[in-house]
């Protein structure tokens, strides 16, 4: 008595069943390869390799191969290599021509004396973060070339415009600061240490996507160690002690720390006059956030008027 569609309607079975000890697991997500993207901009000297941690393991392998290859042809290639590592943090590598030059000489012997090509070359950029026994946050940057999965030695031109890293880190708490360590083989006897850059070898700006950055700008090191450091000061105190004699104290003070104020004369007699407190040069700060120098000023008033 009026249109009509009819659709069957099948019960389903499947003709294998899964064991039903085995539960499902999802797609483990360290299985994910690591996205390596190059780029090379027709006639450019630029060579750019953005890298994307997908296993999220804090460690990135970037074939070599082809860009050593064109090295090999091009002279003035500059590399520029960009690992995103999630959640914001990134680290970034460029390299100059007469680095990349003097990198692809040193291999080239390695890779003689192996029998290996650039294929077999990697370049492998790590970045973790942990706590060290102090309690400050520490994020460590390890970039280094591989040859068939050995690490191999690469030693810097030494100098200043050679390569930069740049790395991301959290903004740094009120009253902290991070320095900047590097590796050296030769430090402790050999044994090999950290050892402090100055400051005018790195720089911690902020880029344009508002992250915390660490450039630093020094000769090629493999490995780098950012850590986020309480900030401390020295207050100076000069005043008369109880027995009336000049007195000195210099205290190291961490951020924030409440000041403690020697004990110092309120009064006190010579044999021809007599000291009266009078205050400090400046105002007392009691939580220390700064250098401080207080200075005690006392009133003198001779004993024997003429």
């Amino acid at each position: 008595k009026a249109d009509a569609h009819y659709v069957a309607d099948y019960e389903e079975k499947a003709l294998y069943q899964p064991d039903p000890d085995i539960p499902d697991t999802p797609d483990d997500p360290t299985d994910d390869p690591d996205e390596i993207i190059v780029d090379q901009k027709p006639g450019s000297n630029d060579v750019t390799v953005d890298a994307t941690d997908k296993d999220g393991n804090g460690e990135v392998e970037i074939p070599m191969g082809p860009i050593l290859d064109e090295a090999e042809e091009n002279e003035d290639l500059n590399l520029d290599i960009t690992v995103d590592f999630g959640n914001g943090d990134y680290v970034d590598v460029e390299i100059s021509a007469d680095e990349l030059q003097n990198i692809k000489d040193q291999l080239d012997k390695i890779l003689e004396e192996q029998g290996k090509t650039y294929d077999d070359v990697d370049f492998v950029v790590t970045r973790t973060e942990s706590t060290d026994e102090d309690g400050n946050d520490t994020y460590t940057v390890d970039v280094t070339f591989k040859v068939d999965g050995e690490d191999v030695d690469v030693e810097s031109l030494g100098t200043e415009d050679a390569n930069k890293i740049t790395v991301t880190v959290p903004e740094a708490e009120e009253g902290h600061e991070y320095i900047v360590e590097v590796w050296d083989p030769t430090a402790n006897g050999g044994e090999g240490g950290y050892v402090e850059l100055p400051e005018d070898a790195y720089t911690v700006t902020t880029d344009e996507n508002g992250n915390t950055v660490v450039e630093v700008t020094t000769p090629w090191y493999t490995e780098i160690k950012i850590t986020e450091k309480i900030l401390t000061f020295t207050v100076i105190f000069e005043y008369f002690d109880l027995n009336g004699a000049p007195a000195k104290t210099e205290t190291v003070y961490e951020y924030g720390a409440d000041l403690v104020v020697p004990t110092y004369a309120l009064t006190f007699k010579t044999a021809s006059h007599e000291y009266t407190f009078n205050g400090w040069n400046t105002e007392l700060e009691m939580i220390v956030k700064a250098d401080a120098h207080y200075v005690a000023d006392y009133e003198e008033k001779a004993l024997y008027q003429p």
